[in-house]
């Protein structure tokens, strides 16, 4: 789908009285480029992502949310940021859908593709993918419905083997996103970095 698509998509929408259903999501980042998109959106450090929010109508279709809802939200005092967040919490008592690999008994790796759509969006749960990972994590969402984070300390044939992942699904993918592996920060906005209060070590 192309900008102009997505732009459209956003124009027909109309998303009242759906706060409970507003979820983050992930976009190609140049969609944000013409000037033309018309909701909240904030360019990542993943190179060619980007966020932006939609509210689920149902039978697996979005509405991009528009400035003018947001707005309308901020002033009545609402935080739709944090509810977008507490949505996706709520929705995400099976984190993946899919592990990947093993090592002494448990997985390097997990896939997000979850049947609601919102599988990549689940790679903002830092906090519960600290959890799985507590030695770090990387992510990579090569398609649009695919979420994949993995283990910082990979061994060479475990990388090997996630990069052609990777690689595959972005290559193969209906809609291909990124085929880049990135730091779990790199995905993350500025404001769920300031608002969870989250902190990284930074590899050099």
């Amino acid at each position: 789908m192309g900008a102009v698509d997505q732009v459209q998509m956003l124009r027909v929408a109309r998303p009242v009285n759906s706060l409970e259903q507003l979820f983050p999501v992930f976009t190609p980042a140049s969609i944000f480029e013409s000037g033309r998109w018309r909701g909240p959106f904030e360019r990542l450090g993943a190179s060619g992502v980007g966020l932006t929010w939609a509210i689920d109508a149902g039978r697996g279709g979005i509405q991009y949310l528009d400035d003018r809802t947001s707005r309308r939200w901020e002033i009545d005092g609402i935080d739709w940021r944090t509810a977008a967040m507490r949505n996706l919490r709520r929705q995400s008592g099976k984190l993946y859908t899919h592990a990947l690999g093993h090592r002494r008994g448990h997985a390097y790796g997990i896939a997000m593709m979850h049947a609601d759509g919102w599988g990549p969006s689940r790679l903002m749960l830092h906090r519960e993918l600290q959890s799985i990972f507590p030695y770090g994590y990387r992510v990579a969402i090569p398609e649009r419905s695919c979420g994949v984070a993995v283990a910082d300390n990979l061994a060479p044939d475990e990388q090997k083997a996630i990069e052609e992942l990777v690689q595959t699904c972005f290559l193969n993918g209906a809609r291909p996103l990124s085929p880049g592996i990135f730091g779990a920060h790199e995905i993350l906005s500025s404001w769920s970095m300031s608002r969870e209060h989250l902190r990284f070590r930074v590899q050099v």
